[in-house]
């Protein structure tokens, strides 16, 4: 759940565990970062959001629209196409898995 006073709380989901594809929980801050995939080569720059949580800290990018929002990341080889996936929902986000 990112908050609108700067801090986040996540509750096992992918990109918060010990390794990026295993579920995790942390809180802390989190700000506007500049997307670590979708800056280099592997698709268009479309920004990120920054974590800096009790126990590590991560950046995911940006996707989706404004209906159907979605912060990614690729998770092990990037040649894989297998994605961490956080979408918005009423509750919170709900990770996903996709190839």
């Amino acid at each position: 759940m990112l908050r609108i006073d700067g801090t986040f709380v996540a509750r096992k989901v992918c990109g918060f565990g010990v390794y990026d594809d295993l579920p995790g929980s942390d809180r802390g801050n989190w700000g506007i970062g500049h997307g670590l995939w979708s800056a280099d080569e592997h698709g268009a720059d479309t920004g990120g959001v920054w974590f800096f949580g009790k126990a590590s800290s991560n950046e995911l990018d940006e996707g989706g629209n404004k209906d159907s929002p979605v912060l990614w990341q690729n998770v092990g080889d990037p040649d894989r196409s297998v994605f961490c996936e956080l979408h918005k929902s009423a509750v919170g986000p709900s990770p996903r898995y996709s190839r």
